[in-house]
């Protein structure tokens, strides 16, 4: 191989390299799933139609559509002094990516002495000028719908505002 031959073989090495790097530099990959992994409730026994919360005490039914949900937990902030917080469980379609996110099914977990100053007004918990809507109940906690939780109408917002014309959240203790 002489001097020439070996110089055009390094320049179309350094185009192809080039051209790889590039390529997957400027492309977006298709996310079909959370690329990390979202913070799940280690005392859930999910099933194909069911999520079942046994740290709180609830059974939400849920289409067969949303087999392999996942469930992200987060927490409201009271307005009061001293501040109160509390747990807010979100079910999470599985068809949900970061490029294109769905709308999650929240639930705020309020203690009976919680739910009562909230429903009363004397506690906050949003920038709503209405409460939660209650969603259930057993004889430790409430559960309610936050009041502008689709406020953005994410995609399937219709879906889920179906899902939750049946009732689907089922207290136990």
């Amino acid at each position: 191989m002489n001097k020439q031959s070996f110089f055009i073989a390094l320049a179309v090495g350094i185009v192809i390299v080039g051209g790889i790097w590039y390529y997957e530099a400027h492309t977006t990959p298709t996310v079909t799933a959370p690329t990390t992994p979202v913070q799940t409730a280690t005392t859930t026994t999910p099933t194909a139609t069911n999520y079942v919360n046994t740290q709180y005490g609830f059974t939400f039914a849920l289409p067969a559509s949303w087999a392999g949900y996942s469930i992200v937990t987060s927490t409201w902030m009271g307005d009061s002094q001293p501040r109160v917080v509390g747990p807010i469980v979100s079910i999470r379609n599985p068809a949900w990516t970061s490029g294109t996110p769905t709308q999650d099914i929240p639930i705020m977990v309020f203690t009976q002495s919680e739910w009562v100053k909230v429903s009363s007004g004397t506690l906050a918990v949003g920038a709503a000028p209405i409460p939660p809507s209650e969603l259930g109940q057993n004889s430790q906690y409430v559960f309610a719908l936050p009041a502008r939780y689709n406020y953005a109408y994410p995609a399937d917002y219709q879906e889920v505002e179906t899902i939750l014309a049946g009732n689907p959240l089922s207290a136990t203790n």
